[in-house]
């Protein structure tokens, strides 16, 4: 009995790589890079960036990744404008307020889900030196809200204020 020809697998570079199963969709990602604004003691950072579930951060790993690629997002991130208000080792209590903007009401996540995926974004900011911890002694919040974009893209807009400053 003649053995069946086994067709050759493509190559792939790299130890161990295989192929994506299914292409990675950018249809709902923004282009522009992202922006922030230092004013009346607050830091208002845009960031093109989806604010992912809790249920997605499941393992430690998943959750490492998400804090590097925030700290990614917020490195590159461009300064519009700025009055030296705030800034990074600021020693004080601080307010953070995450609004999610998804392209329609169908990709918004429950309340749980939003507030835990908020965590790596933490992290991130704590890395960075703009949050000296994330408990309640160091920080108010996070206070997390959702809305729909007006371009259909993902969005997210991280405000950090000081408690005493006025709400943008």
């Amino acid at each position: 009995m003649r053995q069946a020809k086994r067709t050759p697998r493509r190559k792939l570079k790299g130890k161990g790589k295989r192929p994506r199963r299914f292409r990675r969709s950018t249809r709902y990602k923004a282009t522009q890079p992202g922006t922030y604004v230092i004013k009346n003691g607050s830091i208002i950072w845009t960031l093109p960036r989806k604010l992912k579930s809790l249920n997605v951060l499941c393992s430690r790993l998943a959750r490492w990744g998400d804090t590097q690629s925030w700290q990614k997002e917020f490195e590159a991130a461009e300064l519009v404008s700025s009055d030296h208000s705030l800034g990074p080792c600021s020693k004080q209590r601080l307010r953070l307020s995450v609004h999610r903007l998804a392209p329609s009401k169908a990709f918004f996540l429950d309340r749980t889900n939003c507030a835990g995926g908020v965590k790596g974004l933490e992290d991130s900011l704590i890395r960075l030196e703009y949050l000296v911890d994330d408990c309640e002694e160091w920080e108010d919040g996070p206070h997390v809200s959702q809305g729909v974009s007006e371009d259909g893209k993902y969005w997210t807009i991280i405000t950090l204020s000081e408690l005493n400053a006025p709400t943008p």
